[in-house]
């Protein structure tokens, strides 16, 4: 961070706004500092409870001792995104571009998955492809996974022994291959068509240099000391995470894990401590020939691999640029099971390679990896922060000697001024409010998880992920949601008991515990909401994709754009309501840029939207050259999730999404359009067209005289020949709707439906209805 002194100067010799907006983010940080030491001092020196007894000091320490590693942890973080670093990408001519070797790492994952991964890995651009060596790496050395990479035409690499897991499959790919840079993928990774482009031009920022005017050379003199050891992209995910999803949240607030990789990792670069991932990821074939392969023996492979690359001296850089999107987690055990083995895996590793010791890093490094190190113990750090209120309101236990005086002085500023600097360098990915809900959540599940590693007790073997979908038995919910109730239903003791002190004793330092019981209730109610999870219905991922495309049937083709595509199939939506008939194969023709496919796809349900209809397929058939083009179209894009909080969501919008589930079930294939048209039959009858969806039409008899047969004039010889519909075959709700109306409407099916949907002169008369109805409709409102 600069110096008080260096922002004076720089805002003496320039007032550009640019300057402002950098400095303001060093005020804030500056702020945080200065703030966060004072409040430590009075904890220190004036809110021990030292005359309460045994139990209250020992809680008093331990939570003075939670504050004080949380507020380092903040500092490390902080101070590395107010001078995040992002490197430079260079030009360098084509046949720079060197051999690079790209690693598919698998045991159990199946070729379904795999697929989306390779055949990513496949539409890589490079100026050289030849050059792109790909390979699945099969831990679990499986048949299927052999035949599946001779179909793919990639390499397929196994191993007769499996010692040592993840580390020593790369490990043994790495014994078989040769290319100087070294790309690694888990297996649900799928690589955007930039990846390589976007990165392996890094490597050559110790050989080149820029000019004033942008333009990049080679350096004169070459740093010997300036090696590149490996570049992260960020792990971004096409579905919604555990976090944005069991709290109703997709649309509202980024994947959870954004938060590390677009912000902390780039921080990190300050220290040159950036975290080797696993996945996604570049590496100099050199450096981890250098350090004697990926390191084994611990849980977290990468992670103690990227330290000791750094250690030889290397530069390693993460970057923010989405170039690798993948499957996050989707059951709650697979997720806590993740959360464990990472935990585990960090304290395991700083154990194990002396971080405070080993040599060749800089103190910087060392610090920001305990920071990583101290992350781990937040558990310990929210069941305190969880449990202090309660101590006191529930079982009269001091834990903070205050006054409501004391925490306006010494608390509040520093809360409000470390929430501001977080916000303000975070990006607006990450506030105050979402990581303790998120830390709350994991607290219980990962609390015996990291005390037992910390005592020296490991776990035997971890399983891998899990990437499919899983729905957990309503047991295991309930198991891990005990905590929670347990801590909820005291809080509310704890509530009652503040406001009785309140209102009854007029004791207005209660306030304060009052405040701090709501906000943990807050997040307890919370963590209860997504323990209970929430059903998912989809089989496949949906991606917000505007694309063009053809829908033909016999000889009607119909134009539209897409909304969304999903492996199996994909929503388009219409201005007009076309007429798509079901329980038929249509085809269909995608074309987004200059990539196509063609496929066969049936209409499964269609509904109106405020920009038009809105028609789902489900894709019955597409051959295995189309199905790739499709997959890219797919997955070639960023997530279409959000990746900032939107910031109009308040607390109680997030209980009320959790407390309302709406589980609407729209069985409807055809497009419904509301017209009340009024018309005459050739006998003068008078009648109303409500609605019709091309094969039924709801008609409103206004001479009472309407029979079982009904022929509707439309234009020339363009008619409706009508047949009433049997009132058994009537949906309930059309029975309850007629009911209502004492039967006056009449539903009739069309029997020359599919006459009528291919007559332009109907559809043009159809859409003057429906301007005449929107017209009325808009009278109406007004």
């Amino acid at each position: 961070m600069i110096t008080v002194l260096d922002f004076c100067k720089m805002l003496n010799k320039n007032n550009d706004r640019r300057i402002l907006m950098l400095n303001k983010k060093n005020l804030l940080y500056l702020g945080t500092i200065v703030t966060s030491i004072i409040y430590i001092l009075w904890r220190i020196f004036f809110s021990i409870p030292l005359n309460y007894g045994y139990i209250s000091l020992i809680f008093g320490i331990a939570l003075l001792i939670a504050e004080m590693s949380g507020i380092i942890e903040t500092l490390q973080s902080y101070y590395g995104m107010g001078k995040s670093i992002k490197p430079k990408k260079p030009q360098i001519s084509a046949d720079k571009y060197p051999d690079i070797d790209v690693f598919i790492s698998t045991y159990n994952e199946t070729a379904e998955l795999l697929y989306k991964t390779v055949n990513g890995c496949l539409n890589m651009d490079y100026p050289d492809k030849s050059k792109v060596h790909i390979y699945i790496c099969d831990d679990g050395d499986r048949a299927e996974i052999r035949k599946f990479s001779e179909e793919m035409g990639v390499g397929y690499l196994r191993r007769d022994t499996h010692e040592h897991a993840k580390a020593g499959n790369l490990n043994h790919a790495m014994s078989a291959t040769t290319s100087p840079l070294v790309a690694t993928f888990d297996a649900d990774m799928i690589p955007l068509h930039n990846f390589l482009m976007e990165i392996v031009p890094l490597f050559f920022l110790p050989d080149m240099e820029q000019d004033e005017d942008g333009t990049w050379r080679e350096r004169k003199v070459i740093d010997e000391n300036f090696k590149i050891g490996f570049i992260q992209a960020p792990q971004s995910f096409y579905n919604s995470d555990l976090f944005q999803y069991n709290l109703y949240s997709e649309q509202t607030v980024p994947n959870e894990q954004d938060y590390f990789y677009r912000d902390v990792q780039l921080a990190r670069n300050a220290t040159n401590s950036a975290i080797y991932g696993g996945s996604n990821t570049i590496i100099s074939r050199k450096a981890l020939d250098e350090i004697g392969g990926f390191f084994t023996g611990v849980i977290t492979e990468d992670f103690a691999t990227g330290i000791y690359i750094q250690s030889k001296g290397y530069t390693c850089y993460a970057i923010d640029d989405i170039l690798a999107i993948g499957l996050a987690p989707t059951d709650l055990k697979s997720l806590i099971k993740q959360r464990e083995r990472w935990g585990r895996g960090c304290i395991q590793t700083v154990r194990k390679i002396k971080i405070l010791t080993i040599k060749g890093l800089s103190l910087g490094q060392k610090l920001s990896y305990m920071a990583s190190y101290n992350y781990w113990y937040t558990p310990f750090r929210r069941f305190l922060y969880l449990v202090s209120p309660i101590l006191f309101s529930v079982f009269n236990i001091t834990v903070v000697q205050c006054s409501l005086q004391d925490i306006c002085i010494f608390w509040l500023p520093q809360y409000i001024i470390s929430s501001m600097a977080l916000k303000s360098l975070s990006g607006n990915i990450r506030n105050n409010r979402l990581s303790n809900i998120y830390d709350t959540i994991l607290f219980p599940s990962l609390l015996v998880a990291v005390l037992l590693e910390t005592v020296g007790i490991k776990k035997i073997k971890f399983a891998v992920t899990k990437k499919e979908k899983v729905d957990n038995p309503m047991k295991y919910h309930l198991t891990q949601m005990i905590p929670h109730v347990i801590l909820a239903f005291l809080s509310c003791i704890g509530i009652v008991n503040c406001l009785k002190s309140i209102i009854g004793q007029n004791s207005i330092a209660s306030i304060v515990i009052l405040f701090w019981l709501v906000v943990n209730l807050y997040n307890l109610i919370m963590s209860i909401f997504f323990m209970r999870g929430r059903k998912n219905y989809r089989t496949a991922e949906r991606f917000s994709v505007v694309a063009d495309i053809s829908i033909g049937y016999e000889n009607v083709e119909i134009k539209a754009k897409t909304l969304d595509i999903s492996d199996d199939g994909f929503a388009v939506v219409s201005k007009f309501p076309e007429y798509i008939p079901y329980g038929k194969e249509c085809n269909i023709n995608l074309i987004e840029g200059n990539d196509s496919c063609n496929m066969k796809a049936e209409i499964v349900h269609t509904s109106q939207v405020k920009s038009g209809w809105k028609y789902a397929f489900k894709i019955t058939k597409i051959d295995d050259e189309n199905k790739k083009k499709y997959f890219s179209i797919i997955y070639d894009r960023e997530p279409s999730l959000p990746s900032e909080i939107v910031p109009s969501i308040s607390v109680f919008e997030d209980i009320q999404a959790n407390l309302i589930r709406y589980s609407l079930k729209d069985k409807r294939k055809l497009a419904r359009i509301t017209l009340n048209k009024k018309l005459k039959l050739l006998d003068g009858a008078q009648i109303v067209i409500k609605d019709f969806n091309y094969e039924h039409i709801l008609i409103g008899d206004i001479d009472g005289m309407l029979g079982k047969f009904v022929t509707i004039p439309i234009i020339d010889d363009l008619k409706l020949d009508c047949i009433r519909e049997n009132y058994s075959n009537i949906s309930r709700k059309r029975r309850n709707d007629a009911s209502r109306r004492n039967d006056v409407d009449k539903l009739y099916i069309i029997s020359n439906y599919e006459q009528v949907a291919k007559d332009i002169r109907f559809k043009d008369l159809l859409l003057q209805w429906m301007d005449e109805y929107e017209r009325l409709e808009g009278k109406k409102s007004k």
